[in-house]
């Protein structure tokens, strides 16, 4: 055994790997597993190494290879969290650009409305606003791109936690 491991019940660190009268199975059921394995599916052909605590007899049931599974998981639940904070973020950003562009659009709108106004400059300011308009049609989209890709990391999320 190359990790140092203590027996849960008293703390001792003597633990000898045993055959536990036969190899235990890694059912659910079987063996009350607590903790975060409880998500994870266990098929039957998945076994768990076991150690007996020199001092009060306690056995341990330990599985390497679920816990790097575990760890794994995590570290892509983390991976997805951390971008859909981005995402969040860059959403956010985009309505305080719509909300910035909106009211360029009122403004040119007021202005246009004005008696003293020549044609060019109203040529100009109409121009203006549909290009303005453009771009908050592009950012509405870049939104919507957006939230797709939110709602997809979610669901893989999701997905990871369910088969984990």
């Amino acid at each position: 055994m190359d990790k140092k491991i203590k027996c849960t019940q008293c703390g001792c660190d003597d633990l000898e790997e045993v055959i536990f009268p036969y190899k235990a199975n890694l059912i659910q059921t079987a063996i009350g597993i607590a903790g975060e394995s409880f998500q994870y599916d266990l098929d039957e052909e998945l076994y768990t190494t076991t150690y007996i605590c020199t001092k009060c007899g306690h056995f341990e049931f330990f599985n390497p290879e679920l816990a790097k599974i575990i760890l794994e998981d995590r570290a892509e639940n983390a991976r997805i969290q951390n971008e859909i904070i981005k995402i969040d973020e860059q959403v956010s950003d985009k309505n305080n650009e719509i909300k910035n562009i909106e009211q360029q659009i009122n403004s040119i709108s007021k202005q246009l409305e004005s008696i003293d106004i020549t044609i060019r400059q109203s040529n100009e300011l109409k121009a203006e606003r549909q290009e303005l308009r453009n771009q908050l049609d592009i950012i509405k989209n870049d939104i919507q791109t957006l939230l797709k890709r939110r709602d997809s990391l979610k669901q893989k999320n999701e997905d990871i936690e369910k088969v984990g």
